[in-house]
């Protein structure tokens, strides 16, 4: 359900974008199909990689206060992994700290992002950036080599490793 709301969302926008930017640079039938689906990853890597950074950016640097989904009960990809993951009264714990009573109160935070690390919650996001980044880099090979090749590649390579 969540990488549905995320395609739905995210992805839409960006799928669409990127392919009307094929339709404008006279792209080819495939090519604007390749550039959805690319535009499609890009969705779920930004968006995931935008949950992880929610819980572990630096304040000063992010803008935002760090955990501000958490605080409201956001279902998050950070959030509905560490559930998956959790169990016994860890996972009791969790899903009653993360979403009852309206979220997660702020002095619970850091024992919050300890358990997700703990849990592995982390290194699943960041592979899931990873590999949906991939995914979209795979659907851009079908563009031949030049600027605008290169300035998507790149563009995927700077979302990926945004740190705020």
């Amino acid at each position: 359900d969540y990488m549905r709301m995320i395609d739905g969302k995210t992805g839409a926008l960006i799928g669409a974008c990127m392919a009307w930017g094929g339709i404008v640079g006279g792209a080819s039938a495939n090519e604007q199909t390749q550039l959805h689906k690319a535009g499609m990853a890009v969705g779920r890597a930004f968006q995931i990689q935008d949950d992880l950074l929610d819980v572990i950016a630096d304040h000063d640097d992010w803008g935002k206060a760090i955990g501000g989904d958490l605080q409201v009960g956001k279902k998050t990809f950070v959030t509905l992994t560490a559930l998956e993951r959790a169990t016994g009264d860890t996972g009791q714990w969790m899903r009653r700290t993360l979403f009852e009573n309206g979220g997660c109160p702020p002095d619970q935070i850091e024992a919050v992002q300890t358990t997700m690390r703990d849990l592995g919650v982390f290194d699943v996001a960041r592979n899931a950036v990873a590999e949906h980044t991939d995914t979209a880099h795979a659907h851009l090979d079908v563009l031949p080599e030049g600027a605008a090749r290169t300035a998507l590649v790149e563009l995927l390579d700077q979302l990926q490793r945004r740190s705020y």
